[in-house]
């Protein structure tokens, strides 16, 4: 029974809720489309409304970055709308749910006793009046043994507990063996505050060469109520900033003396300069305004004046009538003329070409070389007889109406048959003479040279060469010789005087 009772009460409180719900859902089909605000003003009034999200509740609002909201954009004046708070919200939802179970309404038939006496709150905090009843036990009913209450479900407001029946062979799942009831905690729950997102970055208190800057929150997102704890933390936060240094505009250094002319001869300019470095532009500083240099003109000694050529005259007429030839034009150095000692043109001021006189030119005959005469022609052997050569009119031939070669075209000279004659032999040249036999002066100091007989050779039994092969002759202008000498040498000499010393010419310098 008990355990229908509790089925039954928790219908109920489905059937409040969905009316509950339904309700709510009338009223946000009549209102027009919500608004959310960011930020919370004074007096019921918001500023910043949340644009790049639609809500369809003050919930969907508030859960998110919404601090303020409104069924219709109300304007008071420029960027303040009324609007309601969020904490507002809240404090509506928490007297929502103490309405609900207040209007819990006993069964008829069962018991019921007071259970405001189980709820517990913190001190400062003055308890709700609830009035509700729960079903007793039937005191004609057997005695039954139950264990005690386990803890409450929840460490704050509305919770479970639960208990079993004390025996042996209970069945611990039988809903008969069990009791449930609600059972309430410190029903406001404590509730820790919680940072809001950062404001933004306050101004610098430097532009440059550092300084600091300030941003804030606050801890009301959502703010500590009924004992929670405040945010941990700081509400505010300090930063360098602009730590940079600070800009320096540029200015100009003394102007420079003027340099040199830009030109030797003739007329030039020179030029002074200035430099942005007093001081240099830093740190993004501006430039120094104005030029950096300034020119004047300047006049110096007329220049040499190099020649320059003209343009090229026509072509003349070409210098042959017939075959081909060359034709020329002119040009002249005066475009313009050398002058204060300039120099004269380069190249040349005659240019040719090939022409062709409009017919080819006669060709006259050239004799191309002799060639080389034939055999002696003889009747017999070693008689008289002649020989012939020959040449011809193609180098080059007679062409367009050209001379022919004058001249014989063949040559004929006498000549011997020597063919099977015979011939003499003749002496060759002498060949060198041989180094001296001995290297100071003695009756024995010669020195040789010879020839041959083949100059020509003796042939079809000609006559030999007539002479001597060989010709010896004594040495002269040799230093005289010593003692020791001399008779080494007259010891070979009578060695040799058995030697044949015939046939060979002898002769003394």
């Amino acid at each position: 029974m008990n355990i229908q009772y509790f089925l039954l009460l928790g219908l109920l409180f489905a059937v409040l809720l969905v009316e509950t719900a339904s309700k709510n859902g009338k009223k946000q089909k009549n209102k027009d489309k919500l608004v959310c605000f960011r930020k919370l003003k004074k007096n019921g009034k918001c500023s910043g409304i949340v644009r790049k999200r639609s809500f369809t509740s003050p919930e969907a609002c508030c859960s998110r970055r919404g601090h303020g909201f409104a069924w219709k954009k109300e304007k008071l004046r420029k960027n303040r709308f009324r609007c309601t708070p969020c904490n507002t919200l809240m404090s509506s939802k928490k007297d929502h749910d103490m309405q609900i179970l207040t209007k819990l309404k006993p069964i008829k038939g069962r018991k019921y006793v007071d259970f405001t006496t189980r709820m517990t709150f913190p001190e400062n905090q003055r308890p709700p009046v609830i009035r509700g009843t729960f079903p007793t036990e039937d005191p004609n009913a057997p005695k039954i043994e139950w264990g005690p209450w386990s803890p409450c479900s929840s460490t704050c407001g509305a919770g479970w507990r639960s208990r079993y029946k004390v025996c042996d062979n209970c069945d611990m799942n039988d809903y008969e063996n069990a009791k449930v009831e609600p059972c309430v905690v410190n029903f406001w729950c404590p509730q820790d505050g919680n940072w809001g997102p950062w404001f933004p970055w306050q101004p610098c208190t430097q532009s440059c060469e550092g300084g600091t800057r300030i941003r804030q929150r606050k801890c009301n997102y959502p703010p500590p109520a009924y004992g929670g704890q405040n945010c941990p933390g700081q509400g505010k936060n300090n930063q360098t900033c602009n730590e940079k240094s600070c800009p320096v505009d540029g200015s100009w250094s003394d102007w420079s003396d003027f340099l040199d002319c830009s030109v030797t001869c003739g007329h030039g300019t020179m030029m002074k300069r200035r430099r942005c470095d007093s001081p240099a532009p830093a740190n993004g500083g501006r430039n120094c305004h104005g030029p950096s240099t300034f020119t004047k003109k300047c006049d110096r000694p007329r220049c040499p004046q190099d020649g320059g050529w003209s343009l090229w005259g026509t072509w003349r007429a070409c210098a042959v009538t017939c075959g081909e030839g060359m034709r020329q034009r002119y040009r002249s150095c005066d475009s313009p003329k050398p002058m204060y000692g300039g120099k004269d043109c380069d190249g040349s001021p005659v240019e040719q070409m090939p022409c062709s006189g409009g017919r080819p030119c006669p060709v006259d005959g050239g004799w191309s070389p002799w060639t080389n005469f034939g055999f002696c022609r003889a009747l017999q052997r070693c008689q008289t007889g002649f020989q012939v050569r020959s040449r011809t009119c193609t180098n080059p031939r007679p062409l367009h109406g050209g001379k022919q070669c004058p001249g014989q075209q063949y040559e004929r000279v006498k000549c011997f048959n020597d063919k099977d004659c015979p011939k003499n032999g003749s002496w060759c040249e002498w060949g060198k003479w041989s180094t001296c036999s001995a290297t100071c002066q003695i009756n024995t100091a010669l020195r040789v040279r010879e020839r041959e007989c083949r100059c020509p050779v003796p042939e079809n039994g000609g006559a030999g060469c007539e002479g001597e092969a060989v010709e010896v002759k004594g040495c002269a202008r040799l230093p005289e010789c010593d003692v020791i000498t001399k008779a080494k040498v007259r010891d070979n000499v009578d060695d040799d005087d058995d030697s044949d010393s015939s046939g060979a010419g002898f002769t003394n310098d």
